[in-house]
């Protein structure tokens, strides 16, 4: 799966010209909101009109580590406060489109030095325990 960022970042036909140029038709599809907070539904309908603007049969899967809470206030992405575990990972999805929801930014892991946190990829406890807390499973 190749990394096509969140649905804050580009538009869906930019997104898709950048995966053709990558090579997302050797791949098994592309992955969106790794790392990210962006709510599943909203990250869902961004990847099909990616998927449509590719041909409309490009799956994806959807990091769903830290969306629980959906985006923080400004779209703050390093270490927000407040934020929580989305849906448990699955294959079952209900859509053929969305392979997979997965955890691929290990909850816990520190997005940077920011908001508290140590150096980015170090565990942040106050982070995974917030997560945990306010869990959206």
């Amino acid at each position: 799966y190749l990394d096509a960022g969140n649905a804050n970042w580009a538009k869906p036909r930019e997104m898709a010209e950048r995966l053709k140029l990558a090579g997302v038709g050797e791949a098994h599809g592309f992955a969106l909101n790794v790392s990210n907070y962006v709510a599943t539904d909203k990250t869902v309908a961004y990847g099909k009109q990616i998927s449509e603007a590719l041909g409309g049969n490009v799956g994806f899967v959807v990091d769903t580590s830290r969306n629980g809470q959906g985006e923080a206030p400004d779209k703050a992405w390093c270490n927000p406060p407040g934020r929580g575990l989305g849906q448990a990972p699955t294959t079952e999805t209900g859509d053929p489109l969305v392979h997979a929801l997965l955890w691929i930014k290990r909850p816990g892991e520190s997005d940077g030095e920011c908001n508290g946190g140590p150096a980015a990829g170090q565990w942040f406890l106050k982070q995974a325990l917030e997560l945990a807390r306010n869990a959206k499973l």
